[in-house]
Order: C-alpha cells, then structure tokens, then sequence
C-alpha cells in the first residue's frame, strides 16, 4: 500500500507542474484523477477550474463525491433533481451559472471534509 501512496502522490506531483504551465488540465488526466480517487487533488483543480467553460471538470468534481459517498452532495436537491430516475454517469444537464455555483460550493465543502482526504 505504501508503494501505491507515494506513486498517487508522486502523480499528483507531475500533474501539477504540467497543469502550471498549462492551465487547463487534459482529459486524459481527469480519467487519472478519477481512477485514483484523487480527492486531495480537488484544491489544485479548483484553481485551474475556467468558469463556464469547462464542464468535464464540473463532472469530475461530482463523479469524486459520488464515488466517496460524500452525504451532503448525493442527498441535495440538486443531486436528487438531476438524478430522480437513478444514478447514471452518461446523464447529462444544461448549463446553468446556479448548477455550476452550486456543485463548486459542494466539492470545496468536500475537499474540505478531512475524513474523505487521504
């Protein structure tokens, strides 16, 4: 397990130089951040988040605290409105400044939350 640690973290690592000199983050990396749960990653991100225009993000972010059954996000109105037939990770929405405000101030209460960090 402590091989897989500092492998996530060294990971985590790469990705932020590159996304420094970026400031966009690819999607290829987003399916990385998913696969290893990289909840601690959700500060840096938040930083590179471009407001309106980058809705894999936004995605991302929900997938994160769907996954670790973050309470406050999958009991809300938002999340029971959107999912009121049942979970389903090719479900899509329209764009709405609220929806987008609203999903931001859920994943940084989350990032926030220590028990869901590694």
């Amino acid at each position: 397990m402590t091989f897989i640690k500092a492998a996530i973290e060294e990971e985590i690592a790469l990705q932020k130089v590159t996304r420094e000199s970026k400031k966009k983050v690819a999607m290829s990396y987003k399916h990385a951040i998913l696969a290893m749960n990289g909840v601690e990653m959700i500060p840096f991100l938040l930083k590179t988040y471009d407001p309106g225009t980058d809705m894999d993000m936004l995605t991302l972010f929900m997938l994160l605290m769907i996954d670790n059954e973050y309470i406050p996000f999958i009991t809300s109105p938002f999340y029971c409105g959107f999912y009121e037939n049942g979970y389903s990770k090719k479900r899509e929405g329209k764009y709405a400044t609220a929806i987008e405000d609203e999903i931001l101030r859920q994943v940084t209460a989350f990032s926030n939350e220590k028990k869901y960090r590694k």
